[in-house]
């Protein structure tokens, strides 16, 4: 759709990628998380293709406010018809919540936004190969949870994706 070429080691990578995540996403999770895990796959491919097919030449950090502010609103949407809405504000909660706001939402998105206008979107979204896998190591780090052996090669696999997805042979002089 964007005229963006891939080599065949660049869909090696995405197929590894895939398996990956696959790979890592635990076996006992109930089905409809992992339908919901494809949907929104399926959004933020959809969504990049957008982005980058029709708004181009929209600077990223601008972009990153349409998108968030345009997630906001449905998220508020959804939540007011499906959910009784109830919070109990701590510190640790606010804490929390301004961490993911600020690094996770605006700082991530807008790095996604810089790599799709720099490298193109196929080599943006492959970064969301990584996400799984460094979810679980963070969790192994700091929760103390424990990593099978199908995850960490997993890991290794979607790490592997991404790599071939990035890597450009170098020229022979």
């Amino acid at each position: 759709m964007l005229g963006e070429r891939f080599a065949w080691w660049q869909w090696a990578g995405v197929a590894l990628g895939l398996t990956g995540v696959v790979l890592g996403v635990r076996h006992t999770a109930d089905y409809s998380i992992v339908a919901l895990l494809a949907l929104s796959l399926f959004g933020l491919s959809g969504g990049s293709l957008y982005l980058k097919k029709f708004a181009a030449d929209v600077p990223p950090f601008e972009a990153t406010a349409v998108q968030l502010v345009g997630g906001a609103l449905m998220a508020i949407l959804l939540m007011l018809f499906l959910e009784t809405p109830h919070a109990r504000l701590t510190g640790g909660l606010i804490l929390a919540m301004t961490w993911n706001v600020l690094f996770m939402s605006i700082g991530g998105m807008a790095i996604y936004n810089l790599m799709m206008d720099r490298y193109g979107a196929a080599k943006a979204a492959s970064g969301f190969f990584i996400v799984p896998g460094a979810s679980a190591l963070i969790a192994w780090a700091l929760l103390d949870e424990h990593l099978s052996t199908i995850a960490l090669i997993g890991l290794a696999a979607s790490t592997l994706g991404v790599v071939l997805v990035w890597w450009r042979p170098r020229k022979l002089l």
